[in-house]
């Protein structure tokens, strides 16, 4: 199952969902109509789900077992990995994935993150200039910072800068398939009936 869900060796897996099965079964049970195919009521599932994934990381972490996040279960065959799940049709799905593993080596070096300006902003949101911009831009660039997207490094050489790279990738191509797909997910889940929202 882990190999047909997530291409991946990972000994274990949690899969969080933005349900509203049981809200639902519940409302039917006191005789009320709760259809949750509103843009809130997914944003506010989807926050739950990803609240739920860090709390779980963290606590892994914190246990020496090693965490893989990744939104692979929405992409590419849906319909294939929610029957294998056997998730409900309706009002059910996979947000985000944590793959659980025992690293057999320890890694060479630490993934970096960006902590340059345009992440944190005090008393308000500040616009990044150009000279901002520009030194986020290197600093992308840096091999040493290990930024970036595995299998999408600094070895392809038709690109000037990391991030001309990564939105080759997904940019108008592989972004809009991407989307058109989960669109597709999310409506046929439910989550995006606008019909419904009539009723």
């Amino acid at each position: 199952m882990m190999k047909q869900l997530f291409n991946n060796k990972g000994s274990h897996a949690l899969v969080f969902c933005a349900d509203h099965n049981r809200h639902i079964a519940a409302a039917k049970e006191l005789n009320n109509n709760f259809k949750p195919q509103t843009t809130g009521w997914l944003i506010t599932a989807i926050t739950d789900a990803v609240l739920a994934a860090q709390s779980a990381n963290i606590a892994a972490q914190s246990l020496e077992i090693g965490a893989l996040f990744t939104t692979a279960l929405f992409r590419g065959n849906f319909e294939e990995k929610r029957q294998l799940l056997n998730l409900p049709e309706k009002y059910c799905f996979p947000v985000i994935s944590l793959i659980f593993g025992k690293a057999k080596t320890s890694p060479k070096n630490n993934k970096g993150r960006y902590a340059g300006k345009g992440i944190l902003h005090k008393g308000g949101y500040q616009q990044m200039n150009t000279t901002d911009i520009q030194h986020m831009i290197n600093e992308y660039d840096q091999k040493d910072n290990h930024f970036g997207i595995p299998g999408l490094a600094h070895t392809q050489k038709e690109k000037n800068h990391l991030f001309e790279k990564i939105f080759g990738f997904w940019g108008d191509g592989g972004a809009s398939l991407s989307s058109q797909q989960l669109f597709e997910s999310l409506k046929n889940s439910g989550y995006m009936d606008a019909e419904e929202l009539n009723k």
